[in-house]
């Protein structure tokens, strides 16, 4: 039976907004599943919608599948709930359509709720699920679940509820039926197309009898494993080791002009935050919230500026936040400083505690966690020098003031009686670690004369929430312990939340680590590396490709990887830009590259075993061995889903369906470098200006489109002015990232990367993919010359389909009366076949 409740739309409005209002007061509150339920869901559904509590069916079992949560059911009107707690963040595209398929790799959490609700709704023949955390909402049709058609329709806030209020209502009305209302806007969004999709074959990949196929290690990887392992890795606890490796801000390796710009670290020049910015030419001056930014330029002995700001606030409460990008070496920074950059005398006098923050989870009682971590660094570090473990005088001192609260009791008792009771009383306190803690803090501090500092690391890696959580646990600890705060962030991270209050970045001094180039770290790496091996040490029996054993100088081999990328600005230019100056990545590539089976050391490491080689060149693995052991790591066939290496001619359900959609939009970030509005660092330009510029005729429309530059944006190939990297918007600012102008102006004409690309691209001309088929099989069991010609003919056929498919795209640009047709984004087809042919002329 429908309730009686006034059902209309206007009134289920109003009663929506009201219900958004307290709703708001739970979030971020670390529901769990029954609080979310009981304090958001429940309501909406019921206080809401009208749905009467004999309409729904709570947590019924189904044999070899498990509990569902809900099933809301009134005659026809049906549909399974699957509920996920508050703090359960979907990531979602910014699309209100897509296919619930294509969410598994980059939105894994969101798909997991749909399939898990789809495995309860077939068996109850229910056609449509609704995944909902309380906050977000995807409804899907499960009868297109396994198809190829759109079925998944998404409310990415409550905020996207209320813009598109009258879809939800139609849906979740009791007196609608969700399934009709579900599939007619699944086709509306379906039909918004700008031109017919091309039929496009099966990918050549996925022709191949094991696309996933791998090969077997080649018979050098684990010696590199074993040399990465200790030299490229994160270097911590290794103080010599680290102290080698350290790169200071002095010295940095340059690249040319335009190089140098993309790579540029993000923080020092996001020093206005994106909310200020009202229009194209104005910017308001208010004041920020945060204090100002300033860098740390290393040096042999110094850390620049944060020496001083340290050493000054050593015996009192304050916190320092370090923000860097991710990999930038903000952990690395953290032990040089306490272990090497401090003075003797400053070293000697601070006791300082490193938190690991990535071993904390929601559930993580945070008091516990850092109390017990100080504990037992206080135990492990600093055991002798306080003696507060070891020495019952010591420990006396600890407590004293504990102690003499009881001094007039504890004078009744005889000797033997009174230190028992002296125990018991430390004991009772030692039981509340933070009591023991402020105690320990106070002994140090007033006793020892010794300063303190507790050191939050890798707060960046956990969810916002847990941050926020951290971030106030730090500051309440500075000030109940008296004590220096160090908390390092993610640049990224302390832009999306400046303004925010519950952060309060006014107290803190803020500090950036500027990234070091690629260049260098593997400079200094490899030469620490060469240290460990004397001449005389070999690697027996090492097989090459045709069976050959050989016996290699591992000397030879650090020089092997020494010439190819410290002797090849390109070379290492690949890891730089690719890993988009993620130190850390830069160095999971490497040992990705020179581990990868696909790189062939035959011919080098043949020579080197024997001693034959004499020029520098002859030692450098070709850029195009390295492009390879980067794109297929251990795989036999190239697949963007496996990669490190984006396909930036894939598809995109844009309603264009073009392979240049990608490129275009690098090349009109390319084409605004030099751009600068109002005050804001060059470079950047508005979102919804470039679609609406240049994108209105190729992108169905500006929520696709942001999904597009979204999965970009992840990608590094497009930089937010907010620091941001999982959200967007239309009126965000957005500049060309490193990886972006890396696929821009090296990749796309590179025949090495076309030849790859080519099978993991679907392509509308069945001539041409045959040709490209026949080419790459044969390619597949063939020596490294006539490979290498394969490949070479496989990106000219591949470029003369993208010139043939772009006039095409032409055509119908032209008849939709496009403008601006003269434009260089509309002639990267022509530009890579000419370029190719060039290059085979040269």
């Amino acid at each position: 039976m429908i309730s009686k409740m006034d059902l209309t739309y206007s009134a289920t409005f109003e009663r929506f907004v009201q219900w958004k209002e307290q709703s708001n007061e739970f979030i971020d509150n670390d529901l769990n599943e029954t609080e979310t339920r009981n304090k958001i869901i429940d309501p909406l559904f019921k206080e809401v919608l009208g749905w009467g509590e004999k309409q729904i069916d709570r947590e019924g079992h189904l044999n070899s599948i498990g509990y569902y949560d809900y099933i809301f059911s009134q005659n026809d009107n049906k549909f399974v709930l699957e509920a996920k707690r508050e703090y359960v963040t979907f990531q979602m595209p910014v699309s209100r359509v897509v296919k619930a398929k294509t969410l598994k790799t980059k939105y894994s959490e969101l798909y997991e709720a749909i399939r898990q609700g789809v495995n309860y709704a077939v068996p109850k023949g229910i056609n449509v699920v609704v995944a909902l955390n309380g906050v977000q909402l995807a409804v899907t049709y499960v009868h297109h679940f396994h198809k190829a058609a759109p079925d998944t329709y998404l409310f990415q806030s409550h905020e996207k509820i209320g813009d598109d209020f009258i879809s939800f209502y139609n849906l979740f009305s009791p007196t609608s039926k969700i399934e009709d209302k579900l599939t007619g806007l699944l086709k509306i969004e379906e039909n918004q197309i700008l031109r017919p999709r091309p039929s496009f074959s099966t990918k050549i990949l996925q022709k191949q009898d094991m696309p996933a196929d791998v090969l077997q290690n080649n018979q050098l990887a684990s010696f590199l494993g074993s040399i990465h392992d200790k030299y490229f890795a994160e270097i911590i606890n290794d103080y010599e080791l680290l102290q080698k490796c350290y790169c200071d801000y002095e010295g940095a390796h340059q690249y040319e002009k335009n190089i140098e710009y993309v790579l540029r670290d993000r923080a020092p020049r996001l020093s206005k935050v994106v909310e200020d910015i009202v229009s194209d030419d104005r910017v308001l001056e208010e004041t920020a919230v945060t204090s100002e930014i300033t860098d740390i330029r290393t040096k042999k002995k110094s850390a620049d500026v944060f020496d001083g700001r340290f050493s000054e606030s050593r015996n009192r409460s304050k916190m320092f936040l370090l923000i860097g990008g991710a990999g930038g070496g903000k952990t690395t920074f953290i032990h040089r400083f306490f272990n090497f950059i401090l003075s003797e005398e400053d070293r000697v006098n601070t006791v300082w505690i490193y938190l690991d923050c990535k071993e904390c989870a929601h559930d993580t009682n945070l008091d516990k966690y850092v109390y017990d971590k100080i504990v037992d660094e206080l135990y492990e570090k600093y055991s002798e020098v306080l003696g507060v473990f070891e020495d019952k005088s010591v420990l006396r001192s600890v407590f004293a003031s504990d102690l003499k609260k009881h001094n007039a009791a504890l004078a009744f008792l005889k000797d033997d009686e009174r230190e028992k009771e002296q125990y018991n009383i430390i004991m009772d306190i030692i039981k509340n670690k933070e009591q023991y803690v402020k105690r320990i803090f106070e002994y140090v501090q007033n006793i020892k004369g010794l300063s303190t500092c507790v050191v939050y690391d890798n707060v960046d890696q956990l969810d916002a929430s847990l941050q926020e959580k951290i971030f106030l646990h730090g500051n309440a600890l500075k000030e109940r312990l008296r004590t220096t705060v160090i908390l390092s962030l993610r640049e990224e991270v302390y832009y999306e939340h400046e303004n925010d209050k519950s952060f309060n970045f006014s107290d803190c001094d803020v500090f950036h680590i500027p990234a070091p180039k690629v260049l260098n770290v593997l400079a200094k790496r490899l030469k620490a590396a060469k240290g460990e091996f004397e001449i005389d040490d070999v690697l027996f029996d090492i097989r090459t490709s045709n069976g050959m054993s050989v016996t290699v100088k591992k000397l030879d081999i650090i020089e092997v990887l020494t010439q190819t990328f410290l002797g090849n600005n390109d070379n290492a230019l690949l890891l730089e830009m690719i890993s988009n100056r993620d130190v850390r990545e830069s160095l999971k590539l490497f040992k990705r590259i020179v581990s990868s089976p696909n790189v062939n050391y035959d011919s080098l490491l043949t020579a080197a075993g024997s001693s034959s080689i004499n020029s520098t060149s002859d030692r450098r693995v070709k850029y195009e061995e390295l492009l390879r052991g980067l794109a297929l790591d251990n795989r036999v066939h190239y697949s963007s889903d496996n990669s490190k290496l984006l396909n930036i001619f894939r598809i995109n359900n844009d309603g264009f369906f073009s392979h240049f959609t990608y490129l275009r939009i690098f090349h009109y970030a390319q084409s605004n470098m030099n751009l600068t509005i109002g005050n804001l660092p060059k470079g950047f330009f508005k979102l919804k200006d470039m679609y609406n510029e240049c994108f209105k005729y190729t992108v169905k429309d500006i929520d696709s489109f942001m999904d597009i530059c979204l999965f970009l944006q992840k990608e590094g190939a497009l930089i937010n002015l907010k620091g941001t990297i999982s959200t967007i918007n239309g009126e965000d600012f957005i500049m060309l990232g490193p990886s972006g102008y890396y696929y821009l102006n090296y990749l796309k004409t590179n025949p090495y990367y076309l030849a790859l690309v080519a099978i993991d691209t679907p392509i509308a001309d069945q001539a041409t993919a045959d040709r490209i088929a026949g080419l790459y099989q044969r390619s597949l069991n063939t020596v490294d010359f006539q490979r290498n010609r394969r490949f070479i003919d496989i990106a000219k056929v591949f470029a003369q389909y993208l010139a043939e498919t772009e006039a095409e795209e032409l055509i119908a640009l032209k008849n939709a009366n496009c403008p601006n047709m003269d434009n260089p984004m509309f002639q990267i087809g022509d530009g890579i076949k000419s370029t190719l042919h060039e290059t085979e002329n040269e």
